[in-house]
């Protein structure tokens, strides 16, 4: 398994979208690699949490277009 760490939750976009590709597209590169791909449950999960972190991150680009 292999873990990310950072300080808090990603603020950058691309941060988070290579995390969101990790948990689908990626999955299927992960054999060929070597590597067991993650549980559907537990990748499930992880996706949600990153699509909850996305939300924010949304929202704050909306709001800075309205302001320019």
């Amino acid at each position: 398994m292999l873990y990310f760490v950072s300080k808090g939750k990603p603020k950058n976009r691309a941060v988070n979208e290579f995390l969101k590709w990790i948990l689908t597209e990626g999955q299927y590169y992960v054999l060929a690699s070597g590597y067991v791909p993650l549980p559907n449950e537990q990748r499930l999960a992880e996706l949600s949490k990153v699509r909850l972190i996305l939300k924010p991150l949304h929202r704050h680009k909306a709001k800075d277009s309205l302001n320019h």
